[in-house]
């Protein structure tokens, strides 16, 4: 089979995967420059007599016909061809370049709380768009789940729809039927075992698929309880009760119980109070901080101004997250777009945030007549999910510049006290690549990092929630990392203070 063209213009490569519903190529469009790689599927069908042949047709049309108007959304792949020859139905569609959760969540590795929520989140914005298109997934499982290489954004392939053409059958009377369940073992609800699916059975599989990360065990290894038919994993996980409750409503054994689809889902997860987990952080050396500056009236190492006021207060972390996902899709109350003076937006995330607020933004952006370095100046959201956008101009930075760095700081403090001034409980910053404007992600993330924390600290404004977002891996494990580091000090300070005062009271019999 492979090395075979077909529909006159598929060169197949090599095979990908077989299962009972066909077979998975790797293939090569010869009729297009540079012959780029594409997907071919092979389905066919059990029965082909004259019939079954014919609801088959009729079913591989319809089916098509869905692939094509998903295929228009970027987190799906789309269709290039469907065709049929003799018995034999393809499907022709475009190769994603990423790596399937499979590959990740291998036997044994559990992630982080965190690495979760982000997942979850990632998974459920995908399957929104399905299910708002009246589509069921129907085989949502770790290998039909890619991470896409150029942005890590999760893609979902390999509808379980289309396997029904391998599986009908006509009755007696002339019906159609399936003749075995669609769908994987361990992420299959049982509803959907008796050929009932629901928008319901795709968000159980989901929440097996995330219950798999978090423990590291394949949903077949997990126990069931005896009386409630219920998963039981909460044992095998570290993971806080908000979240482990969002996860067992997925996975309810009644699917009237579970979240009725995937925006109900993801209203969830986006609700969760605590997002990240500041738990079991690796303790590191105090030494690496001293050269950050606290940047703002005074300069002073960080290790100073914490062993002054720094961490009065460990829970304020708790109002800091740090997230995976599209800042244009948040339903916030405002999101901070970082621009250059002009406020342009032809580049980066300042021309994803107009592009996404629309022409009415765009002009609102133009009325503001530009905005000083440092400065921060607000518009309504127009079409985006959030309310409010502040918009702040970043600066370039040339090597070693303090005065560079104080006006990046400067922008966080603008960006929180504008919206201290409306009526804003959250609010999202985008986690700058500042490598682009010549500042290292590292000494960028700990400035921002610092400057929200001194802020939430410091003013009594109705801010509840800080959060950094990021689309790149890279950028959000810096963020990540830029995170613990200061976590990491705050509790080294603050024991040091304690064990002072605990000596102090020794020395002196005062409290």
């Amino acid at each position: 089979m492979v090395k075979k063209r077909i529909g006159g213009r598929y060169q197949l490569v090599k095979k990908l995967g077989q299962g009972g519903f066909g077979k998975t190529f790797l293939a090569r469009d010869l009729h297009l420059p540079g012959q780029p790689p594409c997907v071919v599927k092979q389905l066919s069908p059990k029965n082909t007599d004259s019939a079954n042949l014919q609801a088959a047709q009729s079913l591989f049309e319809r089916e098509a016909e869905v692939l094509y108007r998903l295929g228009k959304y970027e987190r799906i792949p789309q269709l290039f061809a469907h065709f049929q020859e003799e018995t034999e139905f393809y499907l022709v569609q475009e190769f994603i370049e990423g790596k399937d959760l499979s590959k990740e969540l291998t036997p044994g590795k559990k992630v982080s709380e965190e690495e979760a929520i982000a997942l979850l989140e990632n998974i459920l914005e995908v399957l929104e768009i399905v299910h708002e298109n009246n589509v069921i997934h129907r085989d949502i499982k770790p290998s039909n789940l890619i991470r896409r290489s150029k942005d890590n954004k999760i893609v979902l392939i390999d509808f379980g729809a289309v396997k029904q053409i391998n599986t009908q059958v006509i009755d007696s009377q002339g019906q159609t039927s399936v003749t075995i369940a669609i769908g994987s073992p361990g992420y299959m609800p049982n509803e959907q075992m008796v050929g009932k699916p629901r928008f319901s059975s795709d968000i159980y599989a989901v929440g097996m698929v995330i219950i798999q990360a978090l423990t590291g065990l394949h949903p077949r290894e997990l126990s069931e309880d005896i009386k409630t038919g219920e998963i039981i994993w909460r044992d095998k996980a570290n993971v806080s009760p908000k979240l482990a409750d969002v996860i067992d409503k997925m996975v309810r054994w009644d699917f009237r119980q579970r979240y009725p689809s995937a925006k109900e889902a993801l209203a969830a997860v986006k609700n969760l109070s605590v997002i990240v987990s500041f738990a079991d952080v690796k303790k590191t050396s105090q030494n690496e901080f001293h050269e950050h500056s606290n940047l703002g009236e005074k300069t002073t190492v960080l290790s100073e101004t914490v062993t002054e006021n720094f961490c009065p207060d460990m829970s304020i972390f708790k109002k800091i997250s740090i997230l995976q996902g599209d800042i244009t899709k948040q339903q916030v109350d405002a999101i901070v777009n970082t621009s250059d003076k002009m406020l342009s937006g032809t580049a980066g995330v300042d021309r994803e945030i107009q592009n996404a607020g629309g022409l009415e933004l765009r002009k609102a952006c133009i009325r503001l007549g530009g905005c000083n370095i440092g400065e921060a100046k607000i518009t309504k959201g127009y079409n985006l999910p959030a309310k409010w956008v502040i918009h702040t101009a970043i600066p370039l930075w040339f090597g070693e510049n303090s005065e560079q760095d104080k006006n990046l700081a400067q922008c966080y403090r603008s960006c929180l006290n504008v919206a201290a001034q409306h009526p804003i409980r959250t609010i999202v910053f985008p986690a700058i690549d500042i490598e682009i404007r010549g500042l290292p992600i590292e000494k960028s993330a700990i400035i921002a990092l610092l400057e929200v924390k001194d802020f939430l600290e410091k003013n009594n404004s109705l801010i509840e929630r800080v959060i950094f977002i990021t689309v790149d891996l890279k950028i959000y494990n810096k963020y990540c990392e830029a995170r613990e580091k200061i976590q990491n000090l705050c509790e080294i300070e603050k024991l040091g203070k304690q064990n002072n005062a605990t000596e102090n009271v020794r020395r002196t019999g005062k409290g």
